[in-house]
């Protein structure tokens, strides 16, 4: 996959949430059900996860990744954004 792909493609923000709803983790991916799996094995603790929206690009999908670890604060996401 040369630059463009990488930059345009299928890009899918989702959430891990306990069993009381919260969101404990943000994420971007291209296959979000393969990247579920994976926090699973990792020992990440959560009861279900939704699949926010779909982008088209990149930066799209980490400016809603961003504003949504923002706002939950999702006690498994390791990048704190703070004054963007």
């Amino acid at each position: 996959m040369g630059l463009f792909g990488a930059i345009f493609g299928k890009y899918y923000n989702y959430q891990l949430r306990d069993r009381n709803g919260k969101i404990v983790y943000d994420g971007i991916s291209n296959n979000p059900e393969r990247r579920v799996k994976e926090h699973k094995r990792s020992g990440k603790r959560f009861s279900s996860y939704t699949v926010d929206s779909f982008n088209r690009f990149e930066d799209e999908a980490r400016e809603k990744e961003k504003k949504s670890i923002k706002k939950h604060k999702g006690k498994y996401n390791k990048i704190k954004y703070k004054n963007s």
